[in-house]
């Protein structure tokens, strides 16, 4: 960085003063914590590992209580993390008139400052996230700060040019700073502003000025906030990115970097865009995912699906200079949205995914040395209702090696019963009415015994989520998960249960009504037994086809009675 700062000044360029930040262990060292078969980081391409990485903990959606929290760091930092990015939203004792924004399970202020201490002394800096123009639901729901929404009928996003929104926005920061007076940074969001330029006022200004020209003038007093606080500013990327790198540079990079986002298994950001981002601003930070960021529902994490997501930063590592890397855990898409996956479900995923960026690759070795540590090494990177009994008795107990093992176990088992009728529902749709004609009863068979599983599955786990996670996270946050994630499924599973019940039961063979005599084809004895007509039954059931009426031939009773001797004994017909 000197060497950076002297060619600076010889050029004559203004010199920015940049924050220190604690690196972590090197990438050398992170062998002793994952034990391979080989030394992979010294293997691996040059530029590859990541030296920083900070853990993002999204606390809008079912947060963790502060002792889980405490418990944690010290994992977390051992795994390699560097830091952690916290998004408080409303868990924090905001106040004034932001009093008013708090959850009702929101932290105190001696909490905070356990949670900041613990963190601190398992070596983890720590960096708050506060949202100040998108993605502030957790505000603007509230009837005391709906002036200030973008759309009236919506709590997306701040109106940029309402007035008091860049005094809210920077009251926002203002709290969220004084609680963390060690910090040398603070995330301020910025990023998914999709009402920017929809109100008449804000409109206007956007034909006259430039979309872009309405969002710098919001955000860049807000950097400058940050910067008289004495920390530095964090942007999302993807409001940047059609600005032009001269703009950027002259307006926002003296007091901020940018953070690009990227969770899928391919980088989606073009090589002009890193190339104007990274000509821009002095540092420019990479945000991965570790959870939240498959489906908006989620229960379950996508190993695999993560693991290559981290593969595709470590390629643009490679072409591409990065301070550092975010692995974000998303808890909700947005403060309203539905649950995602919970954070002790998505520890192991979180631990295999640090080892990649600390090694700097991918490898069967590096996933098996990442789960044995967890007591987890034959955890199939994607887990599904066919093979869970096959690994389920290795599940880890509450005594395990890491926190929120329990909770870990049992949202695996609600993953496989989930998985298990998704099965049962095809089945269903392949082979039974309405969707075919055609019967199945086999068929039908399996899909009850399915449903049948699952349900008496859940029946089973349903009072087990409460004992394991209500140490874990707050009953309001439990009571959401059940009923979101596992009380549907429940429901399910008993409507297909009963529906293949009456299915199997409509279409049941009848039992087998009494053959009448041997070469009958006596009309009193047809008609006793109903089987006048035909041989068969009415479902075309041939249990009497071993008969066949011969004209004129009589039951032996009948004819012996008439004859007053035993009748002759017919031959059978085939």
């Amino acid at each position: 960085m000197d060497l950076l700062r002297n060619a600076d000044e010889a050029s004559g360029e203004e010199v920015v003063d940049l924050p220190i930040i604690p690196q972590g262990p090197p990438a050398d060292q992170m062998c002793n914590l994952f034990p391979l078969e080989r030394n992979a980081a010294a293997e691996s391409p040059p530029g590859r590992q990541v030296a920083r990485r900070y853990i993002h903990l999204d606390l809008k959606g079912a947060p963790p209580r502060p002792s889980y929290l405490i418990q944690l760091f010290t994992f977390v930092a051992e795994w390699g993390a560097s830091g952690l990015l916290i998004e408080w939203e409303d868990m924090v004792p905001f106040t004034g008139r932001l009093e008013v924004v708090r959850s009702p399970t929101c932290y105190s202020r001696d909490e905070v400052e356990a949670i900041l201490a613990a963190a601190h002394s398992a070596g983890l800096d720590v960096i708050p996230l506060v949202q100040t123009f998108g993605h502030l639901e957790f505000v603007l729901k509230h009837q005391s700060f709906a002036r200030y929404r973008e759309r009236k009928d919506e709590v997306l996003c701040l109106c940029p040019l309402e007035e008091g929104s860049i005094e809210l926005a920077k009251e926002l920061i203002q709290q969220t700073r004084s609680m963390h007076p060690d910090a040398t940074y603070i995330h301020i969001g910025c990023d998914e502003v999709f009402n920017l330029g929809d109100c008449a006022r804000c409109r206007a200004k956007a034909e006259a000025a430039g979309r872009q020209a309405l969002f710098l003038d919001f955000v860049e007093p807000l950097v400058k906030e940050c910067a008289a606080l004495g920390v530095r500013a964090l942007l999302w990327h993807d409001m940047l990115e059609c600005t032009d790198a001269d703009t950027l540079k002259q307006r926002l990079a003296a007091d901020a970097d940018v953070v690009v986002w990227n969770y899928s298994t391919v980088t989606s950001v073009t090589s002009e865009e890193w190339m104007g981002l990274s000509s821009a601003f002095p540092r420019v930070w990479g945000a991965s995912a570790f959870k939240g960021a498959s489906e908006p529902d989620a229960v379950w994490p996508p190993m695999k699906h993560h693991m290559m997501n981290h593969m595709a930063w470590l390629d643009r590592c490679e072409t591409t200079e990065m301070h550092a890397v975010i692995l974000t855990g998303w808890s909700r898409f947005n403060h309203t949205a539905a649950l995602c996956e919970l954070l002790p479900a998505a520890l192991p995923t979180l631990a295999v995914c640090l080892s990649v960026l600390c090694y700097g690759e991918c490898s069967e070795s590096l996933h098996r040395a990442a789960l044995e540590r967890l007591q987890l090494e034959h955890l199939p990177l994607d887990p599904s209702g066919h093979d869970f009994d096959s690994w389920q008795h290795q599940l880890p107990t509450a005594a395990s090696t890491f926190p929120g093992s329990a909770v870990f176990s049992a949202v695996a088992r609600l993953h496989s019963c989930r998985t298990l009728l998704t099965k049962a529902e095809e089945l269903h749709r392949v082979f039974c009415p309405p969707h075919t004609a055609r019967l199945s009863p086999q068929s039908w068979q399996q899909v009850l015994n399915m449903a049948t599983l699952v349900s008496e599955r859940l029946g089973v786990l349903r009072p087990q989520i409460y004992e394991h996670m209500l140490p874990v996270l707050f009953e309001a946050d439990v009571d959401e998960f059940v009923g979101a994630k596992l009380d549907p499924v429940s429901q399910k599973a008993g409507e297909l249960v009963q529906k293949m019940t009456k299915l199997l039961e409509m279409h049941a063979p009848k039992p087998r009504e009494k053959r009448p005599p041997r070469n009958s084809s006596c009309s009193s004895c047809l008609k006793k037994l109903n089987l006048d007509k035909s041989p068969y039954d009415q479902d075309g059931d041939n249990s009497n086809a071993d008969w066949s009426p011969t004209s004129g031939a009589g039951c032996t009773e009948c004819m012996g009675k008439s004859r007053g001797s035993r009748a002759p004994v017919l031959s059978m017909s085939v």
